[in-house]
Parts: C-alpha cells; structure tokens; sequence
C-alpha cells in the first residue's frame, strides 16, 4: 500500500485565506495560492504537523505534482464521463471560441495529453440525479467496454464500489492525496484503508457546486443593518446573527410582489447546507478510522431539534421564502440574503451579491463548513482498468493541472474578480472556498438509500403552506429508520473492507 503524505495545514487554502493580509505585508505583489513549498491540506484551522520536504514550484509559484518525467507511448484510455459535466472535464472541440471556460478546459485536456503521451478516447452517459440508473448501468458494462477511467456525478461511486467494480486508490501510487488540490477531509471517505474515489477541489464543477449564501450589502444598508460581510470576517457569522437580519425583513407591505425578503432558500434540498454548516453531519469516523452515524444520540438529537426550532422562530414569518427556483428574487434585488450554489452567480448581470459561507452554530464552532451540491466530479479506476497506475498518473496529471492551470482561470479571474466589488468581496470567495467540507455517509446517500437529509428536508416541506413543521419529526424520522441505516451503513461498510485489496496487485 502506497505511503500517504502527511498533511501539513499550511496548504493551498489555509493560504488562500491569508492572501490578503500576505499581500498588505509584504507590499510587493500577490502570492499565488499554495505556494509555500510543501503540500498542504485544505484545512481552515489546527495545529501544523511535522516538516514537509520541499515541493517544486511552478513559474507561477504554484505547488507542482511529482509525477515523473515519463511519457506512455500514445496509450489509449477509456474514460466514462457523465454527459452533463463533459465540457468542463473533457470537452470535444475548444468550443470554437465562444464559450472561454470549454476553450480552457480543452486547453488542459490536450497539455496533459501531450506531457504524457496518452490518448483519452471519451464516452459519455446522462449521469445527473435524474439518469443515474442510466449512468450506472453504464458504469457496470466496464469489463464489456474496458472502461480505465469514470468521472462521475458524486452520488454515483459509492455505488459501484459497494458492487466491487472499483479499485482502492490507496494500493497505486497516485492520486498522492497530501498535495493541495486533494481537501483534506477527503479521507473522511477513505474507509478499511478503501479510497474507492476522490474529488478534486480545483475543478470548475467543485466550484460551481459550493453552497453559499448570497449576501447584498446595499439591501442591508437600506435597512439600517450593519453588514454580514463584516461579521464573516470577524468570524462571528452565526445562525443567531443571521436570525436577527432576517427578522429586521418581517414587515408589512401593501403589494406582495414588491416585498424585500431576509431571507430566500432556493429549494428545500438546499436546506441540507444548514445542517453541515452547523457542524452536523451523517457519519462522522472513530478513532479507528471507520464511519459511525453522528445523529443518533439522545444529545445530538437534542441538539439539531433545538437547532430546528430557532430556526423556524425566523423561517416562519413573512421574511423567509423556502422554494424551488426562486432565484429570480435574487436577480431582482428583492432578496438580503439568497442561497444557492456559488455557480449561480453567473446568472447575475452585476457584483451587487457578495458570496458568504453559510453561518456557524454558534460562536463556540472553530471554522466555516461549506458542504457542495451533489452536482460535482467524482473520479475513481473501475476494476477493468487495463494499466491502474496509469489511470492513477491520468487522475493525478489533471487535478494538478486543474490547480495550476485551470483554477487560476476560472476560479481566481473569471469568478470571482468578475463577480466581485471590491477586495473584501473576493475575500469572500477564498473564504467559502477554503471552507468546503467532506462527509462519507453524505457522499454515499444513494447507497445508504435512508438519508439524514431526508430526516431533516422534512422539517421544512409545509413551509410553503405555512403550516408549521411537525415538532420532533427529525428525532422521529431517526428513531423509525435508524436500525435500517445502521444496517445499509454496516454492509456499505463490509463492502469497503472487502474489495480494499484491489489495486494491490498493479501496486506490486
């Protein structure tokens, strides 16, 4: 089994965070993110861990992988894409100049085509929420296809791996998860020494997908309210001060049409964001590294109903707006504070909207957690991988070229300076950024089938109506479904330790 690197908290966005203050220090420039010489996590906060070798950067000051100066004789690698994410991860032309991000995202493709002297012969499959039967019944054609590579739709992986049509990552020498473009809390999905999968936290759908809170200052200012922005950076941004903004927004109006909102959830499935930016989560690892439920305890539970209960003191008054595709709202300025994924901003035609992580529990909690929505990349080696550590070289060569290249285009210039009013705004695209947080039993909801979520979306559903929500039924989704989860968990599980071997032997 390969050495993993040992993380050290000094990484890509632990820095991304201090860019600012780097930049007001020293006086000479900006320092690209993830430059300190050693591979990091992608941490927000902790204590750094012993020495790191030094690592080569970049002309541009970027972290470079350690993939050897090797090249594969024009080998040919199947790649199973899902249809909706192949222009942002393996387009088919450049996209004839009219679409900037496919042009880049093919400019990637064919470098790391050209380092390693490798072909990448892409098939593609509807691979959303909505065609996930079709995507996996493609998936499990690989020993027909010879499929080496799947990038994925995130729900999709864990499914394939519990049928063990998936090789162990941590048997091949690469993805080499201590480097920056790896999050750290990714190995909250290593489980039994099984890394069946991994995501990138450079790739324009991580981007796309974050969970955030969109924030417009001038609302707030109108109100007489001070700005959250300034809360966020003094990392006092809580549920309990977002509360008393939204309640400023509960007032009467003549003409519903022309009613300023607090706050708007763009859908109930986004409500999941709250959960995890509270500190909750599906499964949390024990202390030998295998995942447990985290919701089950008479004291969590307490502790996530009570949570529900502040929240509806708020979400049902006349200032809240819990519904599918409000975003509009947003776009028409009606809206203080908006949730939706960070992608979303695209579809506003001006910087009026500032993006913030979503709020803490309390002030007690460390750090911002931003969870993505499901709609992200997933990569993994199906068992019919003819060369697995080519596969793995593949996989490593463009994530890094994503970090390195990619990301600097999409994430750094055409997100967030486009979308941003000024240097505190951007600001808070590093800090969302830096924030996105991992979690196993979330990543393997359609697996597991019962979801938390789903305990917890409940809560929410007769908002609409203004019924209120039925007390207790997060406890008591939990209390008649637990002994089911539990199961599909233990044999998710089994699964995992089972197949772990796989790769060992192309490791060997």
């Amino acid at each position: 089994m390969k050495h993993k690197t040992i993380r050290l908290l000094t990484g890509l966005l632990t820095c991304l965070l201090c860019l600012g203050l780097l930049a007001a220090c020293k006086g000479d420039g900006e320092t690209p993110a993830g430059t300190s010489g050693t591979a990091g996590s992608s941490g927000t906060g902790g204590t750094p861990g012993p020495q790191e070798p030094e690592y080569e950067t970049d002309e541009n000051g970027y972290i470079k992988d350690t993939i050897p100066d090797t090249t594969y004789g024009g080998a040919a690698l199947q790649l199973l894409c899902w249809e909706e994410a192949r222009d942002n991860v393996a387009p088919a032309d450049h996209g004839g100049g009219s679409d900037e991000v496919q042009e880049q995202a093919y400019l990637r493709l064919m470098r790391v085509e050209s380092r390693l002297a490798v072909q990448l012969d892409v098939s593609t499959a509807p691979g959303s929420w909505q065609n996930r039967d079709t995507f996996l019944a493609q998936a499990r054609l690989s020993n027909e296809v010879g499929y080496d590579l799947i990038c994925s739709f995130s729900l999709h992986p864990p499914v394939l791996a519990q049928e063990g049509l998936l090789y162990n990552l941590n048997n091949l020498t690469y993805p080499e998860l201590g480097m920056p473009w790896w999050p750290e809390s990714i190995t909250e999905w290593e489980q039994y020494g099984g890394l069946y999968f991994i995501s990138s936290n450079s790739a324009i759908n991580s981007f796309n997908s974050m969970e955030v809170m969109f924030s417009n200052s001038q609302l707030f200012a109108d109100q007489g309210l001070s700005d959250p922005i300034d809360d966020v950076l003094a990392g006092d941004w809580t549920v309990e001060q977002m509360l008393e903004y939204v309640r400023a927004f509960d007032v009467d109006v003549d003409d519903e049409s022309r009613r300023i909102y607090g706050l708007v959830v763009d859908d109930h499935s986004r409500m999941d964001s709250f959960y995890y930016s509270a500190g909750f989560h599906f499964t949390r690892n024990n202390s030998e590294g295998v995942a447990e439920l985290a919701f089950t305890s008479a004291s969590e539970l307490q502790r996530i109903t009570s949570y529900i209960d502040s929240l509806f003191t708020v979400f049902d008054t006349d200032a809240v707006e819990i519904d599918h595709d409000t975003r509009v709202l947003m776009k028409n300025h009606r809206t203080a504070l908006m949730v939706a994924s960070l992608g979303n901003i695209h579809e506003m035609n001006d910087t009026s909207y500032a993006p913030l992580p979503m709020p803490k529990l309390d002030s007690s909690q460390q750090n911002y957690m931003t969870i993505q929505n499901n709609g992200y990349d997933i990569w993994c080696i199906p068992t019919s991988a003819e060369d697995p550590e080519l596969s793995g070289v593949v996989i490593e060569a463009i994530a890094s070229a994503d970090y390195r290249q990619l990301a600097p285009f999409y994430f750094e210039k055409y997100m967030k300076l486009r979308y941003s009013s000024d240097e505190v705004c951007e600001q808070m695209f590093e800090i969302v950024r830096s924030s996105v947080v991992y979690d196993f039993g979330r990543v393997s909801q359609l697996a597991l089938t019962h979801t938390v979520e789903g305990a917890w979306r409940e809560c929410f559903y007769d908002y609409p109506t203004s019924t209120k929500y039925p007390y207790n039924s997060f406890a008591t989704t939990v209390e008649d479904d637990q002994t089911v989860m539990e199961a599909m968990l233990l044999n998710l599980l089994s699964s995992f330790q089972r197949f772990s071997y796989q790769g060992t032997q192309a490791a060997e």
